[in-house]
């Protein structure tokens, strides 16, 4: 994945209202994903599938997970702090991000493509008690 910044954190004015009132109004999902796909003690497994245009809304960012990228393309990310990020997926791209510590990172993402673009993530879920992760075998 390649990703350029081109709206500096802080700066709301090339921002459409929409996306601010989105926020502004809370409308914010702990889902890391669109649709779930599996889910059992010790991860969640998610898809999202973005078609030209498509948007999937402002999401918490707080939890341990990996993704990659089935169908590449391009999207924008808008953060909850200003910033806004140009995106370029090529499939087989993969990363790994621990937000699990963190109060949160608020972000959406918007598939501004010709082409669908597809990820799957996996979020590995801690346990409630002694805050490790659970294994699964």
């Amino acid at each position: 994945m390649i990703c350029s910044e081109i709206n500096s954190e802080g700066k709301y004015s090339t921002w459409d209202p929409v996306h601010i009132k989105e926020l502004k109004e809370n409308k914010i999902s702990d889902d890391l994903g669109h649709q779930l796909i599996f889910e059992n003690e010790g991860i969640v497994l998610w898809s999202i599938v973005l078609k030209p245009g498509e948007r999937l809304p402002f999401a918490k960012h707080n939890k341990y997970f990996s993704w990659v990228c089935r169908q590449g393309g391009m999207a924008i990310s808008r953060n909850a702090n200003g910033c806004i990020e140009m995106l370029k997926f090529e499939a087989g791209d993969a990363g790994i991000y621990d937000h699990s510590e963190k109060t949160g990172y608020i972000r959406d993402l918007q598939n501004i493509g010709e082409n669908t673009l597809e990820l799957k993530l996996i979020e590995f879920k801690k346990d409630k008690h002694n805050g490790q992760f659970i294994e699964t075998h």
